[in-house]
């Protein structure tokens, strides 16, 4: 008997019901994204750790804490390093690309209705990089603050420093090529060497025509 079991094209290419589940840095709660029956939208779910195995993670086993109707609520989530933050990236339009980090506190009894968006600039978009990686960093030394990358419009970020309670943003390292200063300079050292190596090159064959030529 063959223990191959064939798998219908579509159900190959369809999207998954529940996909990322995490466990909180304490083992405080798990989370996950369910997609809605009616909607079949992923939103985020989420129940205690002591409320079962992290097998079981089905919708009816957990509460959901966000209601997306249009779009998926995020491409990616995850925690404060304290467990009372969930955070999650959001685009700040569908297919705009221009994504901003979200928190939930969870332990709040209704923890879609504190909510809010971290970030105040509207044109900035963070964590996700131009070849898409995440670029999120949650140090435990400081469980309110996170490292992430930040820009606007451009393909070379800075580094910053969010308060997850204040939203206080801090550049803690700014690249020269995120401003149109250090584009210049890049630009002007470039140019730069080419014209000296043209120079230097038209002096070399110069010197070489005034050299006699050797009678054999």
């Amino acid at each position: 008997r063959s223990l191959v079991m064939s798998i219908p094209l579509p159900s190959f290419f369809s999207k998954p019901d529940h996909i990322q589940l995490r466990v909180s840095p304490l083992g405080k709660w798990i989370a996950w994204l369910a997609r809605d029956a009616e909607t079949k939208v992923l939103n985020l779910w989420i129940r205690p750790w002591s409320e079962g195995s992290t097998t079981s993670f089905h919708s009816s086993k957990g509460r959901q804490i966000s209601f997306a109707t249009d779009r998926d609520i995020c491409r990616l989530f995850t925690f404060s390093m304290d467990d009372k933050y969930l955070l999650y990236l959001r685009d700040t339009a569908n297919g705009n690309e221009l994504y901003h980090l979200h928190s939930m506190d969870l332990e709040s009894e209704q923890p879609w209705l504190t909510n809010q968006d971290l970030i105040q600039d509207p044109k900035m978009t963070v964590a996700v990089g131009f070849v898409g990686t995440t670029q999120l960093w949650c140090p435990p030394e400081t469980p309110r603050e996170i490292i992430l990358s930040t820009g606007k419009g451009s393909l070379f970020w800075d580094v910053s420093r969010l308060n997850l309670d204040t939203k206080q943003l801090v550049v803690l390292e700014r690249n020269p090529m995120s401003r149109c200063l250090g584009i210049l300079g890049v630009v002007s050292s470039i140019v730069g060497h080419y014209v000296l190596r043209f120079v230097t090159c038209g002096q070399m064959r110069a010197k070489t025509r005034a050299i006699p030529a050797v009678q054999w």
